[in-house]
């Protein structure tokens, strides 16, 4: 039973204050655990307004579904943040 952990590090543009930005998390977080059944968490730069450090896991049936599991929500969060991904770190166990 494989396991996914990935982390992403994000540079979010749009955001000029601690409030923004947890608006914006909030959003992609939780439409992250709705669509792709993720725990997704912050777990770092929390009082950096315009960073943030999200760690995702994935556990599946298959290598094959947890890896494509974790690059479509990684597409998602390209798509939906309206800032960029600066680091991408993936590890299946």
């Amino acid at each position: 039973m494989p396991v996914g952990i990935m982390k992403l590090e994000l540079y979010i543009a749009s955001c000029h204050s601690l409030k923004e930005k947890r608006a914006v998390l909030k959003k992609i977080l939780n439409r992250l655990r709705e669509k792709y059944n993720l725990s997704v968490a912050e777990v770092d730069y929390h009082n950096k307004w315009q960073r943030s450090l999200l760690a995702f896991a994935c556990i599946g049936s298959s290598l094959k579904i947890v890896d494509s599991t974790l690059e479509s929500a990684l597409e998602f969060v390209e798509r939906n943040l309206e800032g960029h991904v600066i680091n991408v770190e993936k590890e299946i166990i």
